[in-house]
């Protein structure tokens, strides 16, 4: 049996709230307003800690890049994941 807290509870409900309200936000965006919210997100990286509110966003932008390649060409995207695995083996929590 799992026992989590509730500040964990929380925080994991916090965190949810964040990728999904960011989620929306991105499925509206132009592939190119895309690629711009990823070059602020790396920018932001190379300036500041890495923190958890950087860590969800950077990892919801990847995801989407993910999802979009995966509709418009599947083949680059299994390509891109399987390298991203070998390389940092984390793409896969992503999606």
């Amino acid at each position: 049996m799992n026992i989590v807290t509730i500040k964990k509870f929380k925080a994991h409900k916090k965190t949810q709230l964040a990728q999904q309200e960011l989620s929306g936000y991105l499925d509206v965006l132009s592939f190119n307003e895309l690629i711009s919210e990823a070059t602020a997100a790396i920018s932001e990286l190379k300036k500041r800690p890495v923190n958890s509110e950087l860590t969800i966003r950077s990892k919801t932008i990847v995801s989407h890049f993910i999802k979009r390649l995966q509709i418009d060409s599947p083949e680059m995207a299994n390509f891109l994941i399987s390298e991203q695995v070998q390389e940092n083996g984390f793409i896969g929590a992503l999606l």
